[in-house]
């Protein structure tokens, strides 16, 4: 049995999460972890951790809900380092299912000079999105909107109040039976790529709950503007959306990288060739 797992719990939680973020927020975080063993997590508390790796600054996070799912994902898996080892330059983010910011705080740190346009329907997870990004949105580095992508714009509704969809929810287009649910507006991908101000984007994250398929609907020339897609696929969305047929068509690489996130890297003989057509 290696050392590591003789040493009591509290003794391994500090090893692994101190070099993350703060003694007291690790201490933060130990304690809630605790509680939340127990059920005692508390509906509408948000806990707050000072990060120094993979990010700096504070994040904060909801307790109840899968806030802290999606923190262990961005920043302790590091779900989106296979990004980095394929993009070493980059000016432009357009996420897509933003959730609180944890991929864009991400990329941002490593990519100090990028420019980022973050997208987010859910109206709690959007309110902790902009409290996470702000000293970016100060800094005139990030825009946010509330909304969703789909193939055209149109009203869809979600399950918006229950937490343990605050990141695993899907959307569906409004109809007269949607009665009393909460909406959000869907716009199209070139509609959100015109909203950001991009004229390329240089990565483009995707984690929508199934509506990729949705996103590569109807005209998809806007993929000519992207050099990599990192995207995260639900149920059978990658097969429904013919995505490696139409990155094979756009000039994109298809790299596996297990199951959380799918790239596709532009093969740079293609780019000259699709902008001048």
């Amino acid at each position: 049995m290696q050392l590591a797992q003789k040493l009591p719990w509290t003794v391994r939680f500090l090893s692994e999460w101190w070099p993350q973020m703060s003694l007291s927020s690790v201490l933060h975080l130990r304690d809630y972890e605790i509680r939340n063993t127990k059920g005692g997590a508390v509906e509408g508390a948000v806990l707050s951790l000072n990060m120094r790796s993979p990010v700096r600054g504070e994040v904060s996070l909801r307790e109840v809900g899968s806030d802290m799912h999606t923190f262990t994902e961005v920043f302790r898996e590091q779900v989106y380092g296979c990004v980095l080892d394929q993009v070493k330059e980059c000016s432009t983010v357009i996420d897509l299912g933003a959730n609180i910011g944890l991929a864009a705080l991400y990329f941002a740190a490593h990519y100090p000079s990028c420019r980022l346009f973050t997208v987010e329907p859910h109206p709690g997870t959007y309110q902790m999105l902009t409290r996470n990004l702000g000293d970016l949105i100060r800094e005139a580095r990030c825009r946010t909107l509330k909304a969703a992508v789909w193939k055209d714009e149109t009203t869809l509704v979600g399950d918006f109040d229950e937490p343990e969809h605050y990141s695993a929810f899907a959307m569906r287009e409004a109809t007269s039976a949607s009665g009393d649910e909460l909406q959000t507006v869907g716009l199209s991908m070139p509609a959100i790529i015109a909203e950001s101000g991009f004229d390329t984007i240089d990565i483009l994250k995707v984690d929508i709950e199934g509506a990729e398929v949705e996103l590569f609907k109807g005209d998809v020339s806007w993929l000519s503007r992207v050099r990599c897609i990192a995207i995260e696929f639900h149920a059978d969305s990658r097969a429904a959306s013919e995505f490696d047929g139409l990155m094979q068509q756009y000039g994109f690489r298809v790299i596996d990288n297990g199951p959380h996130t799918v790239l596709a890297i532009r093969e740079p003989n293609c780019v000259a060739t699709l902008a001048s057509n």
